[in-house]
């Protein structure tokens, strides 16, 4: 896969991403602020999904093929493996999935089993993305997580026999209390299994979440700093050293691995989301954005009576898609290419936003190219006060 630098939008090729958002979890995470609904049983599960088809029929879609297709949650290894199939006959029957298409499903290690995971793939689902977070039970069970590592192990050992040859392995950083041996324990563990993808993320404390109520009362302590700064530069030298390319902020992978559906996302590409809380962009092209309600049983009541579930959208101007065109494409190691964004806007990206490259650069938070601009290290450390000051510019 390209590793060229984007645009923002390097070039818009044919076809949108899909997601589809399946809210269903056994219990919150304390640090989830994601739409889910906790003890669904197995029948308003399937009549979720049946919401979800309800709605993708009356999508007005993008041309083109769907590029990649994304069962986010929540714990989508909780949907019945048929009610996952018949989505993705739905998506079929009205814009063609290329055979190449990568067709993820988000899992918790703790609910799949060898012939749920081996019917996952008769279904469609050629990537699993495996939630395991950390490698020392005290953190799981503190982020009311319901596995263990050995379960974690086994499920990727499970994956392997049911024929996936590509997996992601996500992991946090900054969790409360945790040490730089723990995060390098963890990073350890998760690769020894040889996943084709890993991502990284520091933790974020949401506002309204167990977890943010937890650090305001004082009774969970969260690593400082200069701690989370270390933990980022452990990640980003001990992956390379065991054969995973950093292409983007928290996203590492085995040459050719890249996510494409996050690309999609990175790169301006169109999407559709489907389900409680999702998310759809038409493209620069359209330049509209739109959302689901979050509420799980109302987008079904709302979506199987034959409403609207949109809650909300955006039309974006030229000065907030350039915008996002640069901090996007700066997610990426590979930067933002300049003769590309010229090209889309009509403007160098130098005149679009006067007096923005040069302090960065002085600071050593950008580089430029004769063609490019990218962050540095220490520009990735510190990515959303670079983000910011582009996407609070104005177009001259």
């Amino acid at each position: 896969m390209s590793a060229a630098p984007v645009a923002g939008a390097q070039g818009q090729p044919a076809g949108f991403a899909v997601y589809v958002h399946v809210p269903f979890c056994g219990r919150r995470c304390t640090y989830c602020d994601f739409p889910i609904v906790v003890g669904m049983d197995a029948a308003d599960r399937s009549r979720y999904m049946d919401a979800v088809v309800a709605e993708w029929a009356r999508e007005d879609l993008p041309p083109g093929p769907i590029t990649s297709v994304y069962f986010g949650g929540g714990t989508p290894s909780l949907a019945d493996p048929r009610d996952v199939g018949r989505v993705l006959e739905a998506l079929a029957a009205r814009a063609a999935i290329p055979a190449a298409a990568e067709v993820t499903l988000e899992a918790n290690p703790g609910t799949v089993t060898a012939s749920r995971l081996a019917d996952y793939r008769q279904a469609g689902i050629n990537r699993v993305s495996l939630g395991v977070q950390a490698a020392q039970s005290h953190h799981l069970q503190r982020l009311h997580r319901e596995h263990d590592v050995a379960a974690a192990h086994r499920a990727v050992r499970q994956l392997r026999r049911a024929r996936f040859d590509n997996i992601s392995v996500d992991a946090i950083y900054g969790l409360p209390d945790q040490t730089l041996a723990e995060w390098r324990e963890t990073i350890q563990c998760l690769t020894s299994w040889e996943p084709e993808h890993v991502s990284l993320y520091a933790l974020q404390v949401e506002e309204g979440t167990p977890l943010a109520r937890s650090v305001g009362r004082g009774t969970l302590a969260l690593p400082g700093e200069d701690a989370v700064g270390d933990m980022a530069d452990l990640a980003e030298t001990a992956l390379p050293a065991m054969g995973y390319r950093r292409y983007e902020l928290s996203n590492f992978s085995r040459p050719g691995r890249e996510s494409q559906h996050n690309r999609a996302y990175w790169r301006h590409h169109p999407y559709i989301g489907v389900g409680a809380g999702a998310h759809s962009f038409s493209g620069p092209a359209g330049a509209r954005r739109w959302w689901n309600g979050r509420h799980v049983r109302a987008y079904m009541r709302d979506t199987l009576a034959g409403r609207d579930p949109t809650a909300g959208e955006e039309q974006l101007s030229t000065a907030q898609l350039a915008g996002e065109a640069v901090w996007l494409g700066l997610r990426e190691t590979a930067g933002v290419s300049l003769p590309a964004f010229a090209e889309r806007f009509g403007i160098s990206l130098e005149e679009a936003f006067p007096g923005v490259l040069g302090p960065l650069e002085a600071a050593h938070l950008l580089r430029r190219t004769p063609d490019t601009i990218h962050l540095t290290r220490r520009g990735m450390a510190v990515g959303n006060q670079v983000f910011t000051r582009f996407l609070t510019a104005t177009l001259p």
